[in-house]
């Protein structure tokens, strides 16, 4: 499966060197986790994520979830436990399930790396926004060169949990491959008050994306 460091379906991965058209992700990647301490990995898959950001930054502490619908994807996660000791934490299993019984449990993170299914983004990241250790966090959302991943990240930003920052401006349309970065808000007042973020953008927005809607109670639900 393509990677940060591998397109998709590239038949020479085993030995090729990591692919120069991944290079302006890896950097801001590496960049962007740069300062932090504790990073939440939702999507960890092959690894290739958790070795670039765990190699970069000597000090971090890695959380990675995976649901493991690979087989290899455990292979992956022993290795990179072996490498780094525990720096490394892998929490197996669906993310709409993980996310917040980690956020029950009081863990909390100053970076997050969405990178799983597509179609959880926007509940990763609202379900993301409940474990945040201050004000802020620095979020990178991948694969926003896919339409879907870059209509959810506007629609955050609209919803003022995601905010643009300066260091990190959207990458050119040109790169074939692109990410977001930013940073992720702790939850805002009408979310803790328990109001539908949904209601809160028909409030403001008068609409919700038929996208969006039809996600609607898959947000922050309750789970045992």
């Amino acid at each position: 499966m393509g990677n940060l460091c591998y397109e998709h379906e590239q038949n020479d991965y085993v030995h090729a060197a990591p692919h120069e058209l991944l290079r302006p992700k890896r950097d801001r990647l590496r960049s962007a986790l740069a300062g932090c301490g504790r990073v939440l990995e939702v999507g960890m898959n092959g690894g290739h994520s958790a070795l670039v950001s765990l190699s970069s930054n000597p000090t971090l502490e890695l959380h990675a979830v995976d649901i493991c619908e690979h087989r290899y994807a455990y292979r992956a996660a022993e290795w990179l436990r072996n490498e780094f000791g525990d720096r490394f934490i892998f929490h197996e299993g669906d993310c709409r399930v993980v996310l917040p019984r980690l956020a029950a449990a009081g863990h909390r993170y100053d970076g997050f790396h969405i990178d799983g299914a597509k179609f959880t983004y926007f509940e990763d990241v609202l379900n993301a926004s409940q474990m945040i250790s201050g004000q802020s966090a620095m979020i990178v959302m991948d694969d926003s060169n896919q339409p879907a991943v870059q209509r959810t990240w506007s629609a955050l930003i609209r919803l003022r949990v995601v905010a643009h920052t300066a260091e990190f401006p959207p990458m050119p349309s040109s790169e074939r491959y692109r990410n977001q970065v930013g940073h992720l808000r702790a939850l805002p007042p009408w979310l803790r008050a328990g109001l539908s973020p949904f209601d809160y953008y028909l409030e403001a927005r008068r609409k919700v994306p038929p996208y969006l809607a039809r996600a609607r109670r898959r947000i922050l639900p309750s789970r045992s």
